[in-house]
Order: C-alpha cells, then structure tokens, then sequence
C-alpha cells in the first residue's frame, strides 16, 4: 500500500476516529438513561466532561507543541480515550459512569484540537486542502448510525444490547491505531519548549471576538447536543428510526466541507460564518416549535452550516493566527474557551431546564443565544487585512 500519499491516509485516519467519536456521541446520552439516571442527573454527568477537559487538554495541547514527535502524543490518546470506556465492564453504576466521563475528558476531548493541528501541519508541509479530507470524518461518524441500529430493529422501545456498539467502538478505535502508524511526519519547524505563549492569543482582537461568538453559539446549542436524541425518543421515535435521523446531520456536511476552506477564500470569515450563525437561530428555532417529520428532517441538513462549515472556519482563522510554534495549543485553546465552557454550563443548566420546563423550551433558548451570537459576529467581527488569512492556510 506504498502508493497511498499522505493525504489517503489522513483520510482514513479521520474516518476511524470520527467512527469511533460518532459510537460515543450518538449513544453515550441514551446509555446513561438507559441506566435509568435523571435529566438532572445525566446533564451533571455530561458536565463534569467539560469541566475536567478545562483544566486537562491546554496541557496536552502545550506538550504536543513542544514535543519533537507529536505524533506519540496523539497516539497515547487514541489508546487510553477508548480503553477507558471498557471500564463499564466492571460499574455501570453512578460511580463508574462518572470515572468514564473523567476519562473521556482527560484522553478523548484532547484528540480533536491535537489532530487537527497536525493535519494542518501536515498540509502545510506537503500540501493539501483540509476541507477535502475532513469530509471522511463526517461520513466515518455517519457509519455507526447507519449500521448499529440494524441490530435494534424492535417496535417497542426497551433496554438496549450494548455488546454490538461496545465492539464497533473497539473496532474503530484500533483502526486509528493503525492508520496513526501511516501518519505522515510533523516535527514542528522550530524547537520548542514547554510554554503558555498560546495564552497570548486572548490579547487578540480578533481572536476574542471569534471565541466569544463561536462560545455563544455553542452554548446556545448545547441543549439540542445533549438532549436531542432523548427528546425524539420520549416523542415515541423507534432507535433505529432515531439514529438514521441523526445521521442526517454529518451526511449533510460532506458537500459543505468539502469546499469550506475555497468558500473561506472567496467570500471571507465575516460573510460565511454570519451565514452559519444564521443558520443555527433557524435550526434551534423550528425544532423548538415544529413536530412534523417532514420539517424536522429539512431542518436536521442544516447541520452542515451549523457544524461542518463553522467548524472548517474556525480553525482556519486560528491556525493562522497561531502559526506554527503554538498550533496546537492554540487549538486546544480555542476548544476550551468555547467547546468545554459552553458546554459546562449549557449541560449543566440544560439538565434543570429540561426537569421543569421541558426540552422544547431548551431549544427556544438556544435560538436566542444563537441570535446574540450571529448580532455580534455580524457587528464586531472584521477580515483581516492578513493576505496569508485571506488565503486560507500558509
């Protein structure tokens, strides 16, 4: 298999990873109700995630920039993150679902802003364009809703075997191994030693208008992240109807991030990501107030928008701010001052929301935040003059 570039395996890398995370993300909210936990109970569980990841993954970011082969970084991550979900072998109790989501927060949130910052080192070093290959980790996420529900295919809703997910988890988990073996070579460009330069980024204006709105956005989708596949579940949806359902969402991002870094080039940040915020006030909006399948499903492709092209945007903005000598940690950075916060107390409020005012109404909050978020995207946010921004990567 000599003939595969660089590129080819980078591909497949993502498709085994994102495979893996979309086990996790689907299902680990209907694994903790089937556990019979509370609203109140799963979103402090999903809380304590965030809230460890805070403090965790800006040093793991920090020790990827400053390490001579920050690929051994990444693939002691890819082991320890999956072997710790198998802890639920021995407790599946209150205990060993929180010691899992503490794990999940110390070895698996690091992997996203690490493994992006090598791809782009990568691309950097031997050319390529992110988006084209990033459109393999949102159809690897999308396998797992497509297939596992196979094994579901029941009328009633019940408890369900989890010994079918737990071995396709394991299987896409050794497939990242074992593409991370074809990874191709990212030594930084210059020696680096342990430092917090990367914090020096939030003196940025531009950086702090983009964490402020991508933070708000996140926040205000956080309910339909954590409550949604419950929220359809509880409307009588069947699992394997449940799962095609979310699938929809990583489907519809292959065309858009495919082409995300060109669009990014042509048009600028200010007008794509103003049409992704938008794109996030319509969403949260009509699954707060429509139950018709028809709209829902219409409105679940906007995911693409929402998701696949804000995230493209984002990192390409912070990569460039960074440059090489603080990739990583710039990354992990911008993943913790948006992804962690946002979702620490979006979850955590989402779980008492949901107890007393009912999940419809998350969704309606959401669609407030969101538009906070697309006002002052739209008011504040400026292109830089930067020709090596407007051009994507360097």
């Amino acid at each position: 298999m000599q003939y595969l570039n660089h590129k080819w395996w980078i591909s497949l890398y993502l498709a085994a990873m994102f495979g893996g995370l979309g086990v996790q993300f689907i299902y680990l909210q209907i694994f903790l109700r089937d556990q019979g936990f509370s609203y109140e109970t799963i979103g402090l569980l999903l809380a304590v995630i965030p809230a460890v990841a805070l403090v965790t993954s800006p040093l793991w970011g920090i020790a990827t920039d400053s390490s001579r082969d920050p690929r051994k970084i990444l693939l002691l991550l890819l082991i320890l993150a999956p072997a710790s979900h198998y802890l639920l072998i021995f407790h599946k109790g209150i205990v060993g679902c929180l010691v899992v989501c503490v794990c999940i927060a110390i070895f698996y949130q690091p992997i996203v802003p690490i493994q992006d910052s090598l791809i782009l080192r990568a691309l950097h070093r031997y050319g390529g364009d992110y988006g084209r290959l990033r459109i393999w980790g949102s159809i690897g996420f999308t396998i797992p809703a497509l297939i596992l529900p196979v094994f579901w295919m029941k009328p009633e809703l019940g408890r369900i075997d989890w010994t079918v997910p737990a071995l396709v988890y394991g299987g896409y988990a050794i497939g990242s191994v074992l593409m991370w073996l074809r990874f191709p070579s990212v030594p930084p460009e210059k020696a680096h030693r342990f430092s917090i330069e990367s914090f020096k980024l939030l003196k940025n204006r531009t950086f702090q208008i983009l964490l402020t709105c991508v933070f708000l956005a996140r926040l205000g989708s956080s309910g339909l992240e954590g409550y949604q596949t419950m929220y359809f579940e509880e409307l009588g949806v069947p699992i394997h109807k449940l799962a095609l359902f979310l699938s929809l969402g990583p489907l519809s991002e292959v065309a858009t991030i495919f082409y995300s870094q060109r669009w990014m080039v042509r048009v600028g940040a200010r007008k794509l990501m103003a049409l992704c915020l938008g794109a996030l006030v319509v969403r949260m909006a009509v699954t707060a107030f429509s139950k018709s399948w028809p709209v829902l499903i219409g409105i679940q492709s906007l995911h693409c928008l929402t998701f696949g092209t804000q995230h493209v945007v984002t990192i390409l903005v912070v990569n460039q701010l960074a440059g090489d000598r603080i990739r990583s940690s710039a990354q992990t950075l911008l993943v913790v001052f948006t992804v962690y916060t946002s979702r620490l107390l979006g979850i955590s409020l989402s779980g008492w929301i949901a107890q007393n005012w009912g999940i419809p109404r998350l969704f309606e909050i959401g669609a407030g935040i969101a538009a906070l978020s697309f006002l002052l995207w739209w008011l504040f946010y400026e292109d830089t003059e930067n020709t090596t921004l407007k051009d994507g990567m360097r």
